[in-house]
């Protein structure tokens, strides 16, 4: 019971006090229990290796987007390409300060947004548009881990171009599953303002 009585004062010293070691211990004790249990918590639910990020960059807001773009890459009409492109994950774009959630790649295919590593200073959060496999480009929505020895070709949704490096299936740290807009917004504000 005293154990109790303890933990209760601590958690009121931490939570309530005006103590200024009090300010530097809650953030070490936030910064120990984002890293060290609900992140590997997080990894263990979500089977991602990135389970969750804040979206830093515009690449994939759909402001300047141009569907023309895709409609050629994938040889299909305007009427086809729209409805195609309609139908995929997040086709409306994802804004800088959304939250995305990622889950297993394992059922990430063509077409699909996801969370890879790309020799960045951070994970890059892309459309993968087509696999390219030797010679051979494949541009159908196949499941990507079929085709483990292909490279991913990928495009941020508002960049005018296909992604100059290669990304390997190995990569892929995880699918866009879920988007929780502009919760990030202290985040992003952080990055901008000290590069963190």
């Amino acid at each position: 019971m005293k154990e109790l009585e303890k933990l209760k004062k601590f958690f009121n010293w931490l939570l309530f006090s005006n103590d200024p070691k009090s300010y530097l211990a809650f953030i070490v004790f936030v910064f120990v229990f984002y890293n060290f249990i609900f992140t590997p918590i997080l990894k263990f639910i979500t089977k991602s290796e990135n389970p969750i990020l804040v979206i830093l960059t515009p690449s994939m807001q759909h402001n300047n987007f141009n569907l023309l773009w895709y409609c050629k890459y994938w040889n299909l009409s305007l009427i086809e390409c729209e409805k195609k492109f309609k139908q995929l994950p997040f086709s409306q774009g994802i804004n800088v300060g959304d939250i995305v959630i990622s889950t297993s790649k394992e059922d990430a295919k063509v077409g699909d947004v996801l969370v890879m590593k790309a020799n960045l200073k951070y994970p890059l959060v892309h459309r993968v548009i087509g696999l390219r496999c030797g010679n051979k480009t494949i541009k159908d929505f196949v499941y990507i881990k079929d085709y483990k020895n292909c490279t991913l070709i990928t495009k941020g949704d508002n960049n005018p171009t296909i992604d100059p490096f290669v990304i390997t299936y190995k990569e892929v740290e995880g699918k866009v599953s879920f988007v929780i807009p502009y919760l990030g917004i202290p985040r992003v504000i952080l990055y901008k303002i000290l590069r963190i």
